[in-house]
This record gives C-alpha cells, structure tokens and sequence, in this order.
C-alpha cells in the first residue's frame, strides 16, 4: 500500500510591521497560539503613545503546540508554523503553557 503524504505545515500570518522583534511575544497555551504585542513611543511634546495587541489562534487537533514556532519576515509578518503529525494527547503534561522565540529571517507567507 502507498505510503501516506506527509501533511502541509500549519502556517497562519500575523501583520506585525509596526513592531519590532522584542516587542512581541508568542506562547502556546490550552490548545491556542497567543500573539502579542506592546510598543510605546515618547512624544515630542510630551507624553506617551502606546499601541498593544493580542491575538489568540486555536492549534489544529494535529498540531503539537511544542513544534510550534514563529519567525518575522522582513514586510513584518509574524509566520507562526508546525508540522502537522497524527493526533496527539492534546496540550500534553499539564497546561502551563511555553513561550516561542519569535526569529527575524529571510520567511514569506507565501
């Protein structure tokens, strides 16, 4: 019998241009991806805008929340991706949850 194809990496885009790589923060929790992120800026004259935000993306049934990871393109998209495997005892030991590296490298969304 033929073997099976491997599956395509889940892959989901994140517009992040306005903020830079320590600005942003990407941690699997209870089935989710949570993207965030927070840029304050000092105003001339005076005062301090901020912009945050927070994004959460469900994980697939066959997506190991710890193959996930995440890297900025140079447009600014965050490309958060993991392999697609069989179906795995879901969030594994306990929910605490990791926080991902987010890496800046030549990604496309494509």
């Amino acid at each position: 019998s033929p073997a099976p194809f491997p599956r395509e990496p889940w892959k989901v885009c994140v517009n992040v241009h306005s903020f830079k790589p320590e600005e942003l923060t990407v941690k699997t929790k209870d089935g989710y991806v949570e993207v965030s992120g927070k840029h304050e800026e000092q105003q001339v004259e005076g005062g301090i805008v901020s912009k945050n935000f927070t994004k959460k993306i469900q994980l697939p049934y066959e997506v190991d929340p710890i193959t996930v990871f995440a890297s900025l393109s140079p447009e600014g998209l965050l490309i958060i991706e993991a392999p697609q495997i069989p179906p795995y005892p879901q969030y594994g030991e306990g929910g605490c949850g990791s926080e991902i590296p987010v890496e800046s490298q030549e990604a496309t969304c494509a």
